[in-house]
Parts: structure tokens; C-alpha cells; sequence
């Protein structure tokens, strides 16, 4: 995770990398990296769920590495299965 990934030409995904990247390393008692604090890597608001419907509780329970950069989604979208 120490080395950044190259942009994807899509602002929503360079920030939602960025913010897995913050999130995993947090919880991992890992140094977050540098290159996921580039003002290229946070949004204004971004909801991945299309559903205006889950708008309100993705905004409430969205993870804090993924609110900072305007990234909302269900902490159920980053499960494993």
C-alpha cells in the first residue's frame, strides 16, 4: 500500500482506493500512506449505493476513512465472503 496506484480517470474510484487504503491500514495498526491525503484522492459526496433510499444510512454508517473523503457507502459493502 505504500506505493500509489496510478489514477483511474475516474475521481469517485481514486478516492474510494484511497480511502480502503486508510481504512485497512487503521485497522491494521499500519501507517496510513501519504499519497491517500492528495486532494485528488477525496470528493465532495459521493453515494456508490444508486438507491436514494440507502442514502440516509450509508451516510450515518459509512466508516470514517471513507466519510472524510466523501466516499458513502454500507459497511456491508466491505465484507468479504
Amino acid at each position: 500500500m505504500a506505493e500509489e496506484p496510478a489514477p483511474t480517470g475516474d475521481r469517485r474510484w481514486d478516492a474510494l482506493s484511497a480511502a480502503t487504503a486508510a481504512h485497512l491500514c487503521c485497522h491494521h495498526a499500519s501507517v496510513v500512506p501519504a499519497w491517500t491525503l492528495a486532494p485528488s484522492r477525496f470528493l465532495e459526496w459521493w453515494f456508490v449505493a444508486p438507491c436514494r433510499s440507502l442514502h440516509a444510512s450509508a451516510l450515518v454508517e459509512t466508516p470514517a476513512a471513507f466519510a472524510n473523503r466523501g466516499v458513502f457507502l454500507h459497511p456491508s459493502s466491505l465484507a468479504s465472503v
